[in-house]
């Protein structure tokens, strides 16, 4: 029994240390189409974390998710204005929120399924004409715009076309993919993330992201709230699937997004390297019933 019970405690101890340990930002808002908190068929996408405030995306139509057609999610809203597709969806400006702009850290995190890798199309902005931050796909470009005082303090881009799981015959990708934003604020940075690697880091950034006074779209950018960008012509709405919105009042850590993207699609290693250990267990707990049987 002794020895079983050694045995146990090295396999548990192996187990723990090469599963990646996992962050802890905070995390404030977390829209996820396989929750509970939501209620499918109305008009509304509900946060399944309240903490001081109630925060809900309105659609502009009735809608319910969809089959997500995914390896990791089973359901997700679909963008795009087919008639039982929401075009968009709104919320009030996130100034006086738990994601606190300004001088604060924040991170934005999306799951996402784009249609193809054409076209303008706003992912998430929220903001004025003056203050505002906005994602958007620009074609194959992923772009990343945050103004302040009317100029852009944040400029960043990335070849989407570039991930693994893309197919360029048919312009999709085979399933979801993270995009992660980090405005860290401390150290006057922003980093942008692509399936839980660094693609960008710009520093020196006057002001990494505002809320501003107008309001928030989801697959949207409005050109009177606030555009990303207005080179190669006016945004429109996004079309494709949302799996999964966090917004964090953090400037997560390079490790904190791997962990979050992990979380959802376990690292191949992990996975064998646990498989080893509980099947070193299962194989301990048969001799050890053997020799008392």
């Amino acid at each position: 029994m002794k020895n079983m019970r050694k045995l146990s405690m090295f396999i548990v101890a192996m187990a723990v240390f090469v599963l990646p340990l996992q962050g802890a930002p905070v995390l404030v808002y977390d829209w996820d189409a396989d929750g509970d908190a939501d209620t499918a068929g109305d008009d509304t996408w509900e946060s399944e974390i309240s903490t001081t405030e109630t925060r809900t995306w309105t659609f502009d139509k009735n809608a319910s998710p969809v089959n997500a057609g995914s390896s990791w999610f089973g359901k997700a809203y679909h963008f795009g204005g087919g008639a039982q597709d929401p075009v968009f969806a709104a919320t009030g400006s996130f100034s006086n929120s738990d994601l606190k702009d300004g001088d604060n850290d924040a991170s934005f995190e999306f799951w996402l399924k784009p249609d193809d890798l054409s076209g303008n199309e706003g992912i998430f902005n929220t903001g004025g004409d003056g203050y505002g931050i906005g994602f958007a796909l620009n074609g194959n470009m992923l772009r990343v715009h945050s103004k302040s005082s009317e100029a852009l303090s944040v400029n960043q881009e990335y070849d989407l076309s570039n991930e693994g799981g893309y197919d360029s015959g048919t312009d999709t990708f085979n399933d979801f993919i993270q995009i992660v934003g980090v405005a860290d604020e401390a150290n006057s940075e922003f980093h942008l993330y692509v399936n839980g690697d660094k693609k960008d880091t710009q520093t020196n950034v006057d002001s990494g992201w505002h809320s501003g006074g107008a309001g928030a779209h989801l697959g949207k950018s409005e050109i009177s709230d606030f555009d990303p960008d207005k080179e190669g012509g006016d945004y429109g709405n996004f079309e494709g699937k949302i799996a999964r919105v966090r917004f964090y009042a953090d400037a997560m850590s390079a490790n904190e997004v791997e962990s979050a993207y992990n979380t959802v699609i376990p690292e191949p290693a992990s996975l064998g390297l646990f498989g080893i250990v509980c099947a070193a267990l299962w194989f301990a707990r048969r001799k050890y019933r053997g020799i008392q049987s």
